[in-house]
C-alpha cells in the first residue's frame, strides 16, 4: 500500500517544527506553533534577526549584555550563545534572575544593559511612559530596547482608563483581563518622545514566501479588539533622554 505524505505548508521559525497549519489562538487562526507556543510576535522578530541585513543575532547581541523581560525561553534560548551576559526577569514570577519591576528600576545603575527586550509588556505595566524612562536610563549610549505591543486596527491614540480595574471590564476594554490599556498607532511618537530612534519591523518587510511559511501575519479577525498587524519596534537610544 502507497502512503502519501501531506504537504508540510507552514514551518516555526524559533522551533523547526513543520506541518499543515499552526493552531488558532481566540481571535485568529493558524497562528500558535503547537509545539513551541511561538506566536506572530515571536516568528516576527526571529524573521528580522535570520532575514533582514544589519538585525543578525551577532550584530544586535553579540558579546553584550541583554536583559530579557518576561523572558520566553523560546527566544532566549536563541539568543543566550551570542550574549556576553544574558539576565532573565520578571516582576510577578519566580524562577528568574531578577525580581524588576521595569517603570522602577532603582537598583539598575545608569547604562547597565546594552539590549533590552520586552515583548508585549507594556500592556499590563500600570505606567508605560516611566518604564519606557526606566529602559533609556538603563540603556548603555549606543544600546537597543526589542519591544512588541498589542496595537488595535485603527486606533490613533492609545486608549487607557484608570477607572477600569476588573477583569471583566478590562477584558471588554483592551481584549485581556491582565492587560491596562490598548496601543494606538502613536506608539512611535512616544517612542521617539522618550528617547529613541525607532526602526519598525512588520510583515511587509519580508518576501511573500517567507510571509506566509512563517505565518508572519494573520489573516484579519473581525473582532474590534484584534491586533491584525503585529509590529517589532527595534528602539536605538538617543542622547538627550525623554523629550
Amino acid at each position: 500500500m502507497l502512503f502519501l505524505a501531506w504537504p508540510k505548508r507552514v514551518e516555526c521559525n524559533a522551533c523547526q517544527w513543520r506541518g499543515r497549519r499552526f493552531l488558532d489562538d481566540s481571535w485568529h487562526r493558524d497562528v500558535c506553533c503547537p509545539k513551541c507556543g511561538s506566536s506572530v510576535r515571536h516568528r516576527l522578530l526571529l524573521a528580522a534577526h535570520h532575514h533582514l541585513r544589519g538585525f543578525g543575532f551577532p550584530e544586535i547581541y553579540g558579546g553584550r549584555s541583554v536583559l530579557h523581560v518576561a523572558p520566553e525561553p523560546i527566544i532566549g534560548r536563541l539568543i543566550r550563545p551570542h550574549a556576553a551576559r544574558y539576565v532573565r526577569a520578571d516582576y510577578l514570577h519566580d524562577g528568574v534572575d531578577l525580581q524588576l519591576d521595569i517603570t522602577d528600576m532603582e537598583d539598575v545603575a545608569d547604562g547597565a544593559y546594552d539590549v533590552i527586550i520586552a515583548c508585549d509588556v507594556l500592556e499590563h505595566v500600570s505606567e508605560f511612559r516611566r518604564a519606557l524612562a526606566e529602559m533609556h536610563r538603563v540603556l548603555s549610549p549606543d544600546g537597543v530596547a526589542i519591544l512588541t505591543v498589542p496595537q488595535q486596527d485603527d486606533l490613533a491614540v492609545t486608549r487607557e482608563d484608570p477607572g477600569i480595574t476588573t477583569d471583566e471590564e478590562r477584558r471588554e476594554a483592551f481584549g485581556q483581563h491582565d492587560h491596562v490599556r490598548m496601543f494606538g498607532d502613536d506608539f512611535t511618537g512616544e517612542l521617539a518622545r522618550h528617547g529613541f530612534e525607532v526602526r519598525v519591523v512588520e510583515k511587509d518587510a519580508f518576501p511573500p514566501e517567507l510571509i506566509a511559511r512563517y505565518r508572519l501575519g494573520p489573516d484579519r479577525s473581525p473582532h474590534p479588539l484584534a491586533t491584525n498587524r503585529r509590529r517589532v519596534f527595534f528602539c536605538h537610544r538617543c542622547d538627550g533622554g525623554p523629550r
